[in-house]
């Protein structure tokens, strides 16, 4: 890339990920937008920026190589001219794309795939819903038809791919619908004739939705569901973790992942940052006095046992405590089928909390933000942008006396 913007080679040789602007080239508006998939592929498309009816907006006019630099300008150009006009936004960007393109080769589900994401998907999702649109195809989709170039691409090579699924009932369902809007698309731009997605489900199993509930304990029995599962025989680690887990009221991989420069014992706070929440948010943890000696705890032993790691709770395992990795995905599961229990942790640190808080007469409102859960109610959300901190402690102070002092 140089003054005068793009250049083929540069094109040709960039794999950093990024839009990249044909900046030289005055008010042409058009970038080279730069993925990295899983296991290192790299997928090209250009955008077009414009000012539509009104709206500054970011087009796909295609992917890289197929359309090559002087095509993808000459099409920015076109798209950006025609935008001025006053006919529709959508009627000019079809104008310019109904032309005849020369040399044009067929284009890839993988290609288009990734101007997909780029232009109806970046900027309206947060990045871990991205990141998901592209893990998913790449793990799912991409090894079976990934190469295939979208004209080919049938309606039993769908149903390939998602009978390879439907085991997997909320990837199942998440794929059939991408597929369909992947391929949507697709017709609209010309690049198949029909949606191969269509009528799909004709010829599927039906899967039904997760609920998303899991199954807990009643909050009467907490206390000794608690101490059912701490008086297993396992590691010291992630029976700490477990009870952390359950006394700060948070999601299992929030509290398997948490690092030592999120704890501020002094304020006996816990901060997560916004990368590692579900809602995308930063979310501060009060915490009671039991769950900083689990803290506590938890350093004592690692200092013990030599484990060097940023991880609160590593993992004790000799080829992973060198490494300082933290306790593995199944970790918790492994502790409740010792135990013999039928819930699980989600259930317990998430569900049992919250009825427990709502009978002993909590606010819901200090619930709802202990859970780190987006305050639906449009009326009230404009005026608690706090996070009831303070107001928090009695909460999970009262929840901790709940588990450990009835025990």
């Amino acid at each position: 890339m140089t003054a005068q913007g793009l250049t083929a080679a540069f094109c040709r040789s960039v794999t950093d990920k990024g839009r990249y602007s044909d900046g030289g080239r005055k008010a042409n508006g058009l970038y080279l937008n730069v993925h990295q998939g899983t296991g290192g592929s790299v997928s090209k498309s250009w955008l077009v920026r414009a000012t539509i009816e009104g709206r500054r907006t970011f087009r796909g006019i295609g992917t890289y190589p197929e359309t090559t630099l002087s095509e993808a300008r000459q099409l920015a150009a076109e798209i950006r001219s025609e935008a001025r006009q006053t006919a529709p936004a959508k009627a000019a960007v079809r104008s310019v794309r109904a032309k005849p393109k020369p040399r044009r080769e067929a284009v890839t589900l993988r290609q288009h795939h990734a101007s997909f994401v780029a232009t109806q998907i970046e900027g309206d999702a947060s990045a871990k819903t991205v990141q998901d649109w592209h893990s998913s195809f790449e793990r799912f989709v991409f090894p079976a038809i990934g190469s295939a170039a979208l004209a080919d691409i049938t309606a039993a090579d769908i149903q390939g791919v998602l009978l390879a699924v439907q085991g997997k009932g909320a990837v199942f369902n998440k794929l059939k619908s991408r597929l369909r809007r992947i391929f949507e698309s697709a017709k609209v731009l010309g690049h198949v004739d029909a949606n191969p997605c269509e009528g799909i489900e004709n010829v599927l199993p039906k899967v039904a939705r997760s609920t998303g509930h899991r199954e807990a304990p009643a909050w009467q029995d907490a206390s000794a569901e608690l101490g059912r599962v701490l008086d297993v025989e396992a590691d010291v680690f992630p029976l700490l973790l477990f009870e952390y887990s359950v006394l700060t009221a948070c999601r299992n991989n929030e509290a398997r992942l948490a690092e030592w420069s999120e704890i501020d014992f002094e304020a006996a706070t816990w901060t997560l940052p916004a990368d590692r929440t579900k809602t995308d948010r930063a979310h501060r943890v009060a915490l009671s006095p039991e769950a900083v000696k689990c803290l506590r705890s938890a350093k004592r032993h690692a200092e013990r046992d030599g484990i060097e790691s940023s991880y609160i709770f590593p993992s004790s395992k000799s080829n992973m405590a060198k490494a300082g990795r933290p306790q593995g995905n199944a970790w918790a599961t492994a502790l409740t089928r010792k135990a013999g229990v039928s819930w699980t942790l989600h259930g317990f640190a998430r569900s049992t909390f919250s009825d427990w808080a709502i009978e002993a007469g909590f606010d819901s409102l200090l619930v709802e933000r202990a859970l780190a859960h987006v305050d639906k109610n449009a009326s009230r959300k404009p005026y608690t942008r706090t996070d009831l901190l303070e107001q928090r402690r009695a909460l999970m102070a009262a929840w901790a006396e709940h588990l450990i002092g009835a025990s």
